[in-house]
């Protein structure tokens, strides 16, 4: 005689019941970053990582490394503070701005997909 239960294995029941568990723990946060825009991902049952999609477009420095200086004086690129923000370039701009391409280095282009904001 087997051990079975009617609808399904009892291990399936189990991870059914858990997942509808967090689903009900986790509903008010989730709707909450929804709301906000933030990115919601699911590593596990009783898991959430919230993430602001706008840390994307920080990135390091690429004249001072990221460190905020150049030699003894301040990075005049990044203000002293290391980072850069990348934001969308839109059709419409004319004038040259900083890029900073995939590979990490810095040229003047109009026509890129991302520029660095101060």
């Amino acid at each position: 005689m087997e051990n079975s239960t009617p609808g399904g294995r009892p291990a399936t029941r189990l991870s059914r019941l858990r997942e509808r568990v967090a689903r009900w723990i986790f509903r008010e946060p989730d709707l909450d970053a929804l709301a906000r825009g933030w990115e919601v991902h699911r590593p596990s049952t009783f898991r959430r990582v919230y993430r602001d999609p706008r840390w994307h477009s920080i990135v390091a420095c690429t004249d001072c490394g990221g460190s905020g200086l150049v030699g003894a004086h301040e990075c005049p690129v990044c203000d002293g503070w290391g980072t850069l923000r990348l934001a969308p370039v839109y059709a419409g701009d004319d004038a040259p701005v900083r890029t900073i391409s995939a590979a990490g280095e810095t040229a003047v282009d109009a026509g890129c997909d991302a520029a660095v904001v101060r």
